[in-house]
């Protein structure tokens, strides 16, 4: 199956953008990597679990009574919670993983919690993927993390298996993956610079059609993109369109996600006293879960 809407026109117009960003690339050097942007043009940073440790977020993920909690209780497992002879995957997509850090603490946070709050038990394989556009860095992630190691429950076997792929998500080459639950960190301003509001749109409806209960999202504001723009001019390079008059989901795109997120069968999980204490990173941007209304199998 076929992701995202953007063309092969537009995925070749990004690339010479990048090209012409970098006018010393090697004629070998990956085409994402370009050490001139450090990051700042595709959200690819060679260094970012240095400044966004894992625990920024899991810390917030595992708060009681929130996001890990509802989703070890809510998960709907195959054959239901009664049938522990079954062996049960759940599977884990990582939109946007860079190194993988996140990708593998969130399926090692959920193991847990699964051990501490689920009747039914963790379900026998925890598959996690991690998909990332930068090739050095799903390199440096399948490196890092090629011995993940197998866990035991009350000798039944409860095994976190990972995976990494190189992927641009906004390209129409890129194959959509199934998953149980699928996140999004700090990603959707990326996708929506370089895809603009239709592609935008369409990656969401496509992770929405391939998740088959649970879509976690960290958008980032509105904000955020005229603070990447600023970063590439300080450091010489061409900068990138973000205006209002390109990209008209950017103001209220918090929102605006939300929206379209709620037209593709999907509910935001909201808790108590969320209004109040909703759970935002220290950087100020917002978790959000949302869960399938209807049963995809």
């Amino acid at each position: 199956m076929q992701t995202i809407g953007d063309t092969n026109n537009q995925g070749m117009k990004r690339k010479r953008a990048l090209d012409d960003a970098n006018p010393t690339k090697k004629e070998d050097e990956p085409t994402v990597t370009c050490a001139t942007d450090k990051g700042h043009r595709y959200g690819n940073f060679h260094s970012y679990y240095n400044f966004n440790p894992p625990n920024a977020r899991i810390s917030l993920l595992q708060r009681k009574g929130r996001i890990m909690d509802y989703i070890v209780k809510a998960y709907s497992k195959p054959g239901g919670d009664d049938d522990d002879d079954k062996d049960t995957t759940f599977s884990y997509v990582d939109v946007g993983c860079n190194e993988g850090d996140l990708t593998v603490e969130i399926a090692k946070t959920l193991l847990e919690q699964w051990k501490k709050t689920s009747t039914g038990g963790p379900p026998s394989t925890i598959h996690a993927t991690g998909m990332d556009l930068d090739p050095v860095l799903i390199d440096r992630a399948r490196e890092k993390w090629s011995n993940v190691n197998d866990d035991k429950d009350c000798n039944k076997k409860a095994n976190i298996q990972v995976r990494f792929q190189e992927a641009d998500i906004l390209s129409a080459e890129t194959d959509a993956l199934s998953a149980d639950l699928t996140s999004l960190f700090s990603t959707t301003m990326w996708i929506h610079i370089h895809g603009g509001d239709d592609g935008l749109r369409s990656v969401l409806k496509k992770l929405c059609n391939q998740t088959k209960q649970f879509l976690l999202v960290e958008a980032q504001p509105s904000k955020c993109y005229r603070s990447a723009t600023m970063r590439l001019r300080k450091l010489g390079q061409p900068e990138v369109d973000v205006s209002t008059e390109r990209l008209k989901l950017r103001s209220n795109i918090e929102e605006h996600i939300d929206t379209i997120v709620r037209e593709h069968s999907f509910r935001r999980v909201e808790f108590q006293n969320e209004k109040d204490q909703e759970d935002k990173t220290q950087w100020n941007r917002s978790l959000r879960l949302y869960e399938r209304v209807e049963t995809k199998t």
